[in-house]
């Protein structure tokens, strides 16, 4: 079958005509370094340079706990108790997060979205699995612990939401979502979850997004990943 070449515009454009592309089955031409269609984009490591957002310029900002951002070489390491770093979205039923973090097994940490006691729209490692919230639900976990993970997780404003962890079993459900604070990596208010945890990139998107969209971004972020050393599942 003949490939159609065509130019992807770096904003959306409402038409009433024609159907829209699956992104899945998309190939680029010319690679980029970050999502088009994103509200933000970080990639994260190496000093405070990375919080800086490589597609708008927008900063990263600290929720003001006690430990700052640790970097290392491609990632940064984030406490709990408000040790998260927040992407300046208000948080809104239409939403989602992509994260890549490291999967450590044990433990608890928020992985991205927003969250206080009961309140907001989370995945997070839980002791012994990754689950979103409120009403917890778990995912399916494709990789061992260690390994390095890509997280998605959408919300929409008629409450339904959808989560998937790298290649696996994508998450379909309902639950009411109270909104609460800036859209989020790691964790936003003091006592909430202690654990600290390892992110390399974190990208939030105004808008719920399909499996397959997520399924896409994924496969583009392994590749950037992979580029800075890092094997992502």
């Amino acid at each position: 079958m003949a490939t159609t070449p065509f130019l992807r515009l770096p904003y959306t454009v409402p038409s009433s005509i024609g159907s829209s592309l699956d992104a899945s089955k998309v190939t680029p031409v010319l690679s980029t370094n970050y999502e088009l269609d994103a509200y933000g984009h970080w990639v994260l490591g190496g000093s405070s340079a990375s919080l800086t957002d490589i597609k708008t310029g927008a900063l990263l900002t600290f929720a003001g706990g006690a430990t700052a951002p640790v970097y290392g070489t491609n990632f940064v390491t984030l406490s709990g108790n408000a040790g998260g770093l927040k992407s300046g979205l208000a948080d809104r039923l239409d939403r989602t997060v992509c994260v890549v973090f490291k999967y450590s097994g044990s433990g608890s940490f928020l992985i991205g979205g927003t969250w206080s006691g009961s309140t907001g729209g989370v995945i997070y490692q839980g002791a012994a699995s990754i689950l979103v919230a409120p009403t917890p639900v778990a995912l399916t976990v494709p990789a061992a612990t260690g390994n390095w993970l890509f997280a998605a997780f959408s919300t929409a404003t008629d409450l339904t939401r959808r989560a998937k962890i790298g290649g696996g079993t994508v998450l379909n459900g309902s639950a009411a979502h109270t909104l609460h604070g800036s859209v989020a990596i790691g964790d936003q208010s003091s006592g909430g979850l202690v654990g600290a945890a390892d992110y390399a990139e974190f990208i939030v998107f105004n808008r719920a997004m399909t499996e397959a969209e997520m399924d896409a971004i994924y496969a583009r972020s392994k590749v950037r990943m992979a580029a800075r050393g890092l094997a992502v599942y």
